[in-house]
C-alpha cells in the first residue's frame, strides 16, 4: 500500500514525462498521376483475365459435349400398339428426334404402331432419330380371275397371289358350269386386304322351283308368272277343254312338281270345244236330250242296250258315258243304258 509520500512523488514524475520533448508526424505524401494510373491498369488487367477464363470455361463445355464428351444413354420405351400419335409424343418426350415409316400389317389396327428402329427397350443416346414403323392395316391386293377352275385350282391360284383365306359356296348355274368356278367375292381384278376371306362360287347346275298353278290365266300372264319363279322356257299345246278358248288349263309337268329352272314348261291351252257332262241319271230320253242340245252338244246318241233295273227305272237314264262332270267334245258320241 503507497504511503502518501510514495504517490505525491509518482504523480510528480509522471507530469514530468508528459512535459518532455515532442516527435513530430511524417509529413503526409501526395501520389502523383503517374502512380495512379499505374494503379487503374492492374485492376484491369485482373478483370480480364477473369472475363477470358469465363469464356474459356464456356467453350470447353460445350466442346465436351459436342465433341466426344460423357453422354447420357436413354432406354427406347416400347410404344408398340399405341396409336402413332401416342407413340410420337412419348418418344419426343424422352427428348428423341422421330422419323415415321409406313408398312403394311396383318395384325396391327391401321395408324398404330409396328415397332421402332432401334427397337424397344434398347440404350441409345439421348437425342437419337428413332424411326417409328406405322402400320397401313393389311397388305392389298388384287383378286385374279378364276372363272371357270375348279374349287381346287382356284384356291392354288389366289394362293399364289397372297390369299390365305377360302369359304366355298354353292350358287346355280348353267349345266356346262356344274362343279367350276363361276365367281368369287370380292369380284376378280378388285382390290382386297390379304387376310380377308375370299369366298369362291361354285356353279351346282340350274337352280329348282316348284311349278305354281297357272290354271284359269291366259297364256301371256301364265308366263309372266311362271318368269316371276325363274322359269324361261315355253311350249304350248292345245288340249280339249270345257274351259274358254285360250285359256290354260294346266302344264307339264303339273303344278306343284319340282324340276330345274332351265326345264321347259308345256302350257296345256284349251281349245273351248267341250262342255260339262250333266248327270242324267233317271231322265227319260225325251228330257235328256234337250237338256244335252241346249249346252251344245252337236253329236250322236249312242244307245246302249236296256238294263234289267226293276219297274221305277224302266226307259229311264240308268247308265251314261262320259260320266257326269266330265268334258265332252261338242260334236262328240255320247252314250246312255235305260232301264226296262
Amino acid at each position: 500500500m503507497l504511503t502518501d509520500a510514495e504517490r505525491t512523488s509518482l504523480l510528480s514524475s509522471a507530469a514530468g514525462n508528459l512535459s518532455g520533448p515532442r516527435t513530430d508526424p511524417l509529413p503526409r505524401q501526395d501520389l502523383d498521376d503517374t502512380d495512379r494510373d499505374r494503379s487503374i491498369g492492374s485492376v484491369g488487367r485482373w478483370v480480364a483475365v477473369v472475363a477470358v477464363l469465363a469464356v474459356l470455361t464456356v467453350v470447353v463445355t460445350i466442346a465436351i459435349n459436342t465433341f466426344g464428351g460423357i453422354t447420357r444413354d436413354v432406354q427406347v420405351p416400347d410404344v408398340r400398339g399405341q396409336s402413332s400419335a401416342d407413340a410420337i409424343a412419348t418418344l419426343q418426350n424422352r427428348g428423341f428426334k422421330i422419323r415415321t415409316l409406313q408398312k403394311p400389317d396383318s395384325t396391327i389396327p391401321p395408324d398404330h404402331v409396328i415397332g421402332t428402329d432401334p427397337a424397344a427397350n434398347t440404350s441409345v443416346s439421348a437425342g437419337d432419330e428413332i424411326t417409328v414403323n406405322v402400320s397401313t392395316g393389311p397388305e392389298q391386293r388384287e383378286i385374279p380371275d378364276v372363272s371357270t377352275l375348279t374349287y381346287a385350282e382356284a384356291v392354288k391360284k389366289l394362293t399364289a397371289a397372297g390369299f390365305g383365306r377360302f369359304k366355298q359356296a354353292n350358287s346355280p348355274s348353267t349345266p356346262e358350269l356344274v362343279g367350276k368356278v363361276i365367281g368369287t367375292n370380292p369380284p376378280a381384278n378388285q382390290t382386297s386386304a390379304i387376310t380377308n376371306v375370299v369366298i369362291i362360287i361354285v356353279g351346282s347346275g340350274p337352280a329348282t322351283k316348284d311349278i305354281p298353278d297357272v290354271a284359269g290365266q291366259t297364256v301371256d300372264v301364265a308366263q309372266k308368272n311362271l318368269n316371276v319363279y325363274g322359269f324361261t322356257k315355253f311350249s304350248q299345246a292345245s288340249v280339249d277343254s270345257p274351259r274358254p278358248a285360250g285359256e290354260v288349263t294346266g302344264t307339264n309337268p303339273p303344278a306343284g312338281t319340282t324340276v330345274p329352272v332351265d326345264s321347259v314348261i308345256e302350257l296345256q291351252v284349251s281349245k273351248g270345244n267341250q262342255f260339262v257332262m250333266p248327270d242324267l241319271s233317271g231322265m227319260f230320253w225325251v228330257d235328256a236330250e234337250p237338256r244335252l242340245r241346249a249346252l251344245g252338244w252337236t253329236g250322236m246318241l249312242d244307245k246302249g242296250a236296256d238294263v234289267d233295273a226293276g219297274g221305277s227305272q224302266h226307259n229311264r237314264v240308268v247308265y251314261q258315258n262320259p260320266p257326269a262332270g266330265t268334258g265332252v267334245n261338242r260334236d262328240g258320241i255320247i252314250t246312255l243304258r235305260f232301264g226296262q
